[in-house]
């Protein structure tokens, strides 16, 4: 038989909840009939983690706008989650539900400082819900302001 890929959430026991790794595992099932003549057949599956990537610039000037894009390996019928925490604070300052990959926020109400910012991207539900998370910093700086 063929090896199969599968994309799934994979619990492998790492330290790093956030780092992925792809897990294999090989089924065996064998069968015997009344006269005790066996056959066997082998599948190779190859368990591949959902991923999330950021792209764009994490560290922006108070005031401009935040363009942030998620690139991943999950496709379908998905649903793209971003949340903004600041430091020591356990419930989430921004968030943010989209249908398509993008974010885009004005950041004039976030005060200058270190911030997490947290992606998800989901899809489905049940035995097919399949998710993926990034986790990143996010800097806001003091805006240079011209005189004229």
């Amino acid at each position: 038989m063929e090896g199969k890929t599968v994309f799934a959430n994979v619990a492998d026991g790492t330290q790093d909840p956030r780092e992925a790794h792809q897990n294999e595992a090989i089924f065996e099932l064998t069968v015997t009939n009344k006269d005790g003549k066996k056959a066997s057949s082998r599948m190779k599956m190859i368990f591949v983690p959902a991923t999330a990537n950021i792209k764009g610039s994490r560290v922006i000037a108070q005031g401009e706008p935040l363009n942030l894009s998620f690139e991943s390996n999950i496709t379908g019928n998905v649903k793209y989650i971003w949340e903004i925490y600041a430091k020591d604070v356990d419930y989430s300052l921004i968030q943010y539900t989209s249908k398509t990959p993008d974010f885009t926020f004005d950041t004039a109400a976030l005060p200058q400082g270190e911030y997490q910012l947290i992606g998800y991207i989901k899809r489905g539900g049940g035995k097919d819900f399949l998710d993926a998370k990034k986790i990143e910093k996010l800097t806001i700086i003091k805006r240079n302001i011209k005189l004229i």
